[in-house]
C-alpha cells in the first residue's frame, strides 16, 4: 500500500475530503492508477527498495491522484466533450490534462512522478 488514509489526512489537498467509508477504495483505485502512470515500475522494483525521496513522491501522488478522480473522475470519462441544455453550454478541455497507458492526472501529479524517476518513457538504468 503506498498511501494509507492516515496519509490522506495529513498530505491531502485544501479541497480533498473523500468520506472515510468511501476512502480506502479511492486510495486502491488511485494506487492502481500510479502503478499504470509508472510503468508497474513500483510494484517490480519493490516498495522497500525505492528511496525515501521516491516512496514520498508516491504517497504524495497517490494522496493527490485519489482527490483529482474525486473531483474530475465522472468529467474526465465523460464520452461527451461538450453539451448544451437551454442557452447553456458546457464544453471540457481535456487537453488540460495529462492522459499516459489510459490514465487522466494533473499536469502537477504527473511531474511528482517525474521526479521519482519512475514515470519517464525511458527504460531506466
Amino acid at each position: 500500500m503506498y498511501a494509507t488514509p492516515d496519509d490522506y489526512a495529513v498530505r491531502r489537498s485544501g479541497s480533498g475530503n473523500i468520506p472515510e467509508p468511501e476512502l480506502q477504495a479511492a486510495l486502491n483505485r488511485a494506487e492502481r492508477e500510479i502503478d499504470s502512470l509508472t510503468f508497474n515500475r513500483i510494484w517490480a522494483i519493490g516498495w522497500g527498495n525505492l528511496t525515501d525521496h521516491q516512496r514520498n513522491c508516491i504517497t504524495q501522488a497517490v494522496v493527490d491522484q485519489a482527490d483529482f478522480d474525486a473531483e474530475y473522475g465522472e468529467l474526465i470519462s465523460n464520452p461527451l466533450a461538450s453539451y448544451s441544455v437551454g442557452g447553456v453550454a458546457m464544453q471540457w478541455d481535456k487537453g488540460q490534462f495529462v492522459c499516459r497507458s489510459g490514465v487522466y492526472t494533473s499536469a502537477g501529479i504527473h511531474a511528482l512522478l517525474l521526479q521519482s524517476g519512475l514515470a519517464g518513457r525511458a527504460v531506466p538504468l
